[in-house]
C-alpha cells in the first residue's frame, strides 16, 4: 500500500523490530543489502538446501535484516512464520531456487526509492497513531482473527484495537481497514461485526489463494477479503483504492 500510493510524507511502524531494520536498510543501504542476497544466493546454489539451515540459525542468532531478507525470498511460499520463542521456523522450499540476485536487486532499488521519504519505527500501533491528525490517512493491517498463532505477539488485544480506531473516528483521521472475510468453506463473518460498526463502507475483494492451506494439505482455497473505511470515497477514488489493494493484497497473501 505505501509504494502504491505513494504519499509525499509518510510514518510506516511494526511490533516487529526485524522487519522495521530491513525496510530501513532497503531506504538507506539497497546496493549493500542487494550485495548480501546475492553472496547467499550464490551459496545456496552451490551447497544446497544446508546453506538455507545456516543462515536460519545466523538470523535467530543476531536478527540480521539482510538475513531476514534472504530467508523469506527462499523459504516455502515466502511465508515468515515465527515460533513461541521468536525463532524463525519456516522451512527451505525445496522446489524453487529463491528469487534471482539480479531480479532482487532491482526491486530493492525500486522500494528505495519509493521509501526514500518514509519514517519506518518500531512501536506499537497504538504509539503510532497518537501522531495522526485530523485529514490523515491510515492504512491498518493487522493480523487477521483467522490466523491466530502465526504472528507475533501471539495474541492482539481486540478490544483495544477497536477503542483506537473509535479515536481515530473521533479525531477526524481517515482510515482503511484490511481484515477478514472467507476462505474456501470457512466465513469469518464473526469476526467483522465491530468494525463494520465502526466504518462507513465496506469493500470485498477478491485476492486468490490462501498459501496456509495449500501448505499444510495441498487444499486450495479461493480468498474473499474485506476492506473496511471510515469514509464514503468518490466513485473515483473508491475505484482507484479498490485496484491499489487488489494488487498489494493478491501480490502478498502473507495472512
Amino acid at each position: 500500500m505505501l509504494g502504491a500510493l505513494g504519499p509525499r510524507e509518510s510514518t510506516a511502524s511494526d511490533v516487529i523490530p526485524e522487519l522495521v531494520d530491513l525496510w530501513l536498510a532497503i531506504r538507506d543501504k539497497p546496493e549493500a543489502l542487494a550485495d548480501s542476497y546475492e553472496n547467499d544466493w550464490k551459496s545456496l546454489q552451490l551447497v544446497g538446501h544446508t546453506h538455507f539451515y545456516e543462515v536460519r540459525d545466523r538470523f535467530n542468532q543476531n536478527r540480521r535484516p539482510e538475513d531476514l531478507l534472504f530467508l523469506s525470498r527462499t523459504c516455502v511460499n515466502g511465508l515468515i512464520r515465527f515460533n513461541k520463542m521468536g525463532g524463525f521456523n519456516n522451512s527451505f522450499h525445496h522446489t524453487r531456487p529463491g528469487i534471482s540476485p539480479l531480479t532482487l536487486r532491482e526491486v530493492i532499488h525500486d522500494w528505495s526509492v519509493r521509501v526514500s521519504k518514509t519514517k519506518f519505527i518500531a512501536t506499537d500501533y497504538e504509539e503510532t497513531l497518537r501522531e495522526a491528525k485530523a485529514g490523515d490517512t491510515v492504512y491498518l493491517d493487522p493480523p487477521y482473527a483467522a490466523t491466530k498463532g502465526r504472528y507475533l505477539p501471539n495474541s492482539m488485544d481486540l478490544d483495544r484495537f477497536w477503542s483506537v480506531l473509535e479515536q481515530l473516528n473521533k479525531r477526524g483521521v481517515y482510515w482503511v481497514l484490511s481484515y477478514d472475510g472467507h476462505a474456501g468453506d470457512r466465513d469469518y463473518s464473526s469476526a467483522l461485526a465491530r468494525p463494520t460498526e465502526l466504518a462507513k463502507r465496506r469493500m470485498m475483494v477478491r485476492v486468490g489463494s490462501s498459501p496456509f492451506p495449500r501448505v499444510m494439505n495441498g487444499r486450495v482455497d479461493d480468498v474473499t477479503e474485506s476492506v473496511f473505511m471510515n469514509f464514503d470515497p468518490d466513485e473515483g477514488v473508491e475505484t482507484n483504492l479498490f485496484n491499489v489493494v487488489y494488487d498489494e493484497l493478491s501480490g502478498g497473501m502473507s495472512k
